[in-house]
């Protein structure tokens, strides 16, 4: 008997970013840089809170297509300035009820090459293939608006 394939829980998107590596990180790590590029649009970041050290939390309440608001929230595990961030990922609010799981974990990796900055983000600890996809999509857009900070 064949075993069952085993769920696809972990996204990687990566992206070079032409930008130094301590301004890309800023964009990560200041509550209003990350207001500008997180959420796809044409939803948009309302509030960010953001305690940027180990244990310190995160919080962002965004809107979210089709009317609605969430809470994206987090507690932060690793930074290391200007090349590393580790934190929890979930969802409160979401209408759609299997984006409101736990948490999963992000891993941002920040490395200098000659034309700006590789930026490398593994979502991992996701709870299913579908809902992976979301995010891996969800990523994606997200670092286009990030390019655009920096033009």
């Amino acid at each position: 008997m064949k075993p069952a394939p085993t769920p696809q829980t972990t996204v990687r998107v990566q992206r070079l970013i032409r930008a130094p590596r301590e301004r890309v990180f800023a964009a990560w790590t200041a509550p209003g840089q990350i207001a500008q590029w997180l959420v796809p649009r044409p939803g948009r970041v309302l509030s960010a809170r953001m305690d940027l050290r180990i244990g310190g939390t995160f919080l962002y309440r965004v809107s979210i297509p089709g009317g609605g608001e969430e809470d994206l929230l987090g507690v932060f595990r690793e930074i290391t300035p200007p090349q590393r961030l580790v934190f929890t990922w979930s969802h409160h609010g979401n209408p759609d009820p299997r984006m409101s799981f736990e948490e999963s974990l992000v891993t941002v990796e920040l490395a200098e090459r000659l034309e700006g900055t590789e930026v490398k983000i593994i979502h991992s600890r996701l709870p299913a293939d579908d809902i992976a996809i979301q995010f891996g999509g969800g990523w994606e857009m997200a670092m286009d608006q990030l390019e655009k900070l920096f033009p």
